[in-house]
């Protein structure tokens, strides 16, 4: 059992893809007390794939980065007990974490399944402690908060219910139009040219569903002061007073330079949009209105009606 003093306090951003993340945690990881991680969930997955294609911000592929070298030497999730790091490897819901989903709902669902969450959050908590750890010694700084993007449900339950951490939920929502057009702009060659109803069905019900869970283990599971909803829209057209809230909900001081030099600092973090390695500002994006047919427009307007009004969309 891990004492209070000893919980790590934890920052997780919730949302679905390409709805501001990354930018979110550049620009919050300023703070001298505050380090980015990134998506620690993808971490076995990166080692498992010998790290090719996987860059640190540092622009080092993932495993040539000494941080990284140094963090698979402190722990290397593949020794560990299962369920691994990367249990939850996927921001997608498949049908492994589909299974989880009734716990959020009953609190004595999850009973069964409270062995594997003590496992998997003593997996966890020995990661975000070896991350402490190596920041503290390169830096001369220990962070009080570490972020974890991972964006996934499930796995935020679970690091709740393993009791092993102090969880701060920063949900960010993008329009779901503006988010189904991100995902078929980058899948835009012509072997999915049929598919773009498709695509476009099944990203409106994952918007819908990715959110609706978030929402659900907030209202169960966290409390209020625990809990902090941002649209992509407001931080991307008003980012300092976006970013406001945000720090003050964390309890850390907010200057305004962190919004406009967010991209001149070195950070050590897994995935991530390839935002992270642009050198532009933060610029509100809706070529969505422009470029996402009107009917798929309309197709998502009416899959995601009920959630929309939820989000003040």
């Amino acid at each position: 059992m891990v004492k209070s003093s000893e919980k790590i306090n934890l920052i997780y951003i919730a949302g679905t893809q390409y709805s501001g993340s990354t930018i979110l945690g550049l620009i919050s990881s300023l703070h001298s007390k505050i380090a980015y991680c990134g998506e620690v969930n993808r971490w076995q997955s990166v080692i498992s794939s010998k790290g090719q294609r996987n860059k640190c911000i540092c622009k080092k592929l993932l495993l040539q980065c000494p941080f990284w070298i140094e963090m698979l030497e402190g722990v290397d999730p593949f020794k560990q007990p299962v369920p691994q790091l990367g249990f939850f490897a996927t921001s997608m819901l498949t049908s492994i974490q589909l299974k989880h989903i009734p716990h959020f709902y009953k609190a004595q669902t999850f009973k069964k399944s409270q062995p594997l969450i003590e496992i998997y959050g003593q997996n966890n908590y020995k990661f975000f402690k070896t991350f402490l750890d190596i920041t503290e010694a390169q830096t001369g700084t220990r962070p009080n908060w570490l972020i974890d993007s991972s964006k996934n449900p499930c796995r935020l339950f679970w690091l709740i219910k393993s009791n092993l951490f102090n969880i701060k939920v920063v949900h960010i929502v993008k329009n779901p139009c503006a988010y189904v057009y991100s995902t078929l702009k980058r899948q835009a060659h012509k072997k999915f040219a049929g598919k773009r109803l498709y695509l476009t069905i099944r990203k409106s019900l994952g918007w819908m569903l990715k959110n609706n869970l978030f929402s659900l283990v907030a209202d169960r599971h966290l409390e209020p002061s625990n809990y902090i909803l941002i649209k992509y829209e407001d931080m991307a057209a008003n980012p300092k007073e976006c970013f406001k809230k945000v720090f003050k909900a964390i309890g850390c001081e907010f200057k305004e330079e962190f919004v406009t030099n967010f991209r001149n600092s070195i950070r050590h973090t897994i995935g991530g949009s390839y935002s992270r390695f642009e050198t532009r500002p933060i610029e509100l994006d809706e070529v969505w209105h422009k470029f996402l047919p009107k009917g798929n427009q309309r197709i998502t307007q009416v899959i995601t009606a009920g959630y929309r009004r939820r989000y003040g969309y």
